[in-house]
């Protein structure tokens, strides 16, 4: 699976917080092996 970033996501992950950009990162690396990994998963919350 092919992902690509607008400089409009660069510039809104740069202004995350640096723990928030390690754990994108790590979760960007698992989605790259395995892009159904169970830890990637959604989960319904209220309505949304």
């Amino acid at each position: 699976m092919k992902h690509v970033a607008t400089s409009k996501f660069w510039d809104a992950y740069d202004k995350l917080p640096k723990s928030v950009r390690v754990l994108a990162d790590k979760n960007y690396a698992i989605i790259q092996v395995d892009p159904f990994h169970p830890s990637l998963h959604f989960k319904k919350v209220g309505k949304f």
